[in-house]
This record gives C-alpha cells, structure tokens and sequence, in this order.
C-alpha cells in the first residue's frame, strides 16, 4: 500500500529484480531491447524507447544482438513465457539456418526480428499480482498443473485456485515454463513427453516452496492421450528415452504425495486443447496484450471457477489405453534384427 515515492525509490523501484509497485501490490516483467554496440562486457547505448524506435531501420540487426536480446529478458516465474519462447524459438532459428554471428540479418529474418523488437519495446512489459493468496481466501488452495507440447517447444503452466468468503473463485497464475524444443532427433510426441515431465519437476518445487500453507489438492492436466496413456501402462514397454521420463514424473510426484493428494488417487487427467492453459505458450502467437492482470492467461480457464466436478476433464484415455497408438521408435521390442529363412530382415 505505500505509495510510490521516496519509500519505492530507496529500493530502485525493484525486488529480487523485478519491478515492484507497492501502491498496486504489482510485480513487473520489464522487456528490454538494446541494439548498442557491446564492448568491455556492457552495452555502449541505451534500451530503445519508444522515442527511439526509428532506429531499428538504419541499424545492422545480427545474430548476435538477437542473442542478447532474448536473453535479457528476466522473468524468473515464467510470467511472460508466452512471449519470451517466441525468442527462444526464433533464435532457434537463426541457429539452423547457419547465420554468422556478425552478419546483417536480411529480408523476412530481419523483419521478423525487427517486429518482436517493435512489440517489446511498445508493451514496456507486462504486470501480475504479487501476492498469490488473496484477502479473504478461505481453507486451502487446489493446485492446476497444465503441461502442452508442439512441434518446436513444450511448456507448462500452474494456477492456484481460493475459495472466498464472499462463496466466489479465484484463481491466480503461479508459475510458468517454456522451454524450446531439439533441432534434431525429436518429435512432437517426445515434446507433449518432455512438457510432462517438467510440469512434475515444477510441480514438486511450488509445493515444497509453499510448505507453510500447503495446498489441499494437485490435478495434472493434459492433452496428449498418448503420454497419459503410457503413464499408465503395467509392464516394460519403453525404451530409455520414454521410459525414464515416465519413471522420473513418477518419483516426483511420490514426493509431491507426501505433502498433498494428487487427483482423487493419484491420477492425471485428459483435457482437450482449446482447454489446455499451457497450449498459449506452444502456439507462439501471443502479444502482451493477450497476458494483461485479468487476462485468461492470469486469471486461468473460466471453467476453474466452477467445481471441479464440472471441469471438462476425463480421463476416457484409461478405458482405450490398450488400443492407444505409441510412437513406433518409443516402443521396445524383445527382438531385434531377426532373420527369417531366407536370410531377409524381419523389423
């Protein structure tokens, strides 16, 4: 409640690096672009402003101020993760396409970065509550944990859900991760995989964190028929790079057990896509815009505020996981390079 004044400027106007407005009780994603020449291990020119935007059309955009750029951008919660993975992705990018580090990007790779420039150094960055449990919250909170994966980067998002005094819901955005997916030897099943296996790392360190008022309840939430149903299956099946992955996601949320009821007994469940919170970080089409204080991004899916009864959550995938499709080269095999009688190879 203290108003911004002689108080806030005593602490730079920050906390732990983030920008702070006590007077809206605000946190603060500060997006920064500077295209300066970097000697001596600091940049030799300002951030651009809006004033100085016009720079951006004389100056040589390169591989390296790209780096530095997507780089500089300090979001510890992962707040602004539908924004910063489009960076992340499009350094990825640069990467294939085999750019020198010093030379001037040209045509639609110079656009492109130039119009991301554009949209940080407009937007100024993006706010969220400071406090994640409100005045009036009653009982204990439900933990949502949402994980997603597509072609180039899988990401997860975890929401807490209040009861309040006044019989309304709120939920509140907690933490997010978005991370980019291999250049290489990957597919869009091993990204929904991998998506799964960080919502339980990310999971397990919001519960622990939150040991003095824990939780009374996780759900697990996704898309993929296909993880779910491999989480699910009874013997051997997989080979290393699934199976470890199964298996980790599991010792995790043994741990998480230990503190709190994951599901009604353990389970995770289906939700379809355009239900999936952590879908908006995996379609790479965000504007900070879409991220604002009473956003869905902040505030969650609208049907979080109803009773979890009345979720369009299933968990339909159990029934059928016998008939699921696995991905052929997650699949283990008891025999190998067989011949058969005619000295051909039997796959």
């Amino acid at each position: 409640g203290e108003p911004d004044g002689l108080a806030m400027e005593k602490l730079g106007g920050a906390v732990l690096g983030l920008g702070f407005s006590t007077a809206g009780d605000l946190l603060r994603v500060n997006f920064k672009v500077n295209i300066s020449a970097f000697k001596h291990g600091k940049t030799t020119g300002p951030d651009l402003t809006l004033e100085t935007l016009g720079d951006l059309e004389t100056v040589a955009v390169t591989k390296r101020i790209c780096l530095r750029v997507a780089s500089s951008q300090y979001d510890p919660l992962g707040m602004a993760s539908p924004i910063t993975i489009i960076l992340r992705v499009q350094m990825r990018e640069l990467y294939r396409l085999g750019c020198d580090w010093d030379t001037p990007l040209v045509g639609e790779v110079r656009d492109s970065w130039v119009k991301l420039f554009i949209m940080l150094v407009t937007a100024g960055g993006i706010s969220f509550r400071r406090s994640t449990k409100p005045e009036g919250a009653v009982g204990q909170c439900i933990l949502i944990c949402f994980f997603d994966g597509s072609d180039c980067a899988f990401a997860i998002v975890i929401y807490a859900r209040w009861d309040m005094e006044d019989g309304s819901v709120l939920v509140i955005l907690l933490a997010s991760k978005a991370k980019v997916g291999p250049m290489f030897a990957t597919s869009t099943p091993r990204l929904e995989m991998n998506g799964a296996t960080l919502v339980s790392r990310v999971a397990l360190r919001v519960v622990v964190a939150l040991l003095d008022d824990p939780p009374g309840q996780v759900f697990f939430l996704g898309d993929s028929e296909t993880v779910l149903a491999s989480r699910e299956r009874e013997s051997g099946f997989f080979g290393e790079y699934w199976g470890n992955r199964i298996g980790e996601q599991f010792d995790n949320q043994e741990n998480i057990e230990k503190i709190v009821r994951v599901g009604q007994a353990g389970e995770w469940y289906h939700v379809s896509s355009e239900n999936n919170a952590a879908d908006r970080p995996t379609r790479l089409n965000s504007v900070p815009g879409d991220l604002g204080l009473e956003s869905d991004w902040q505030c969650g899916p609208s049907y979080l505020k109803l009773p979890v009864a009345q979720w369009p959550i299933n968990r339909k995938f159990a029934d059928k996981k016998s008939r699921v499709k696995f991905p052929v080269e997650e699949v283990k095999r008891k025999y190998r390079n067989r011949l058969d009688t005619a000295g051909e190879l039997l796959i």
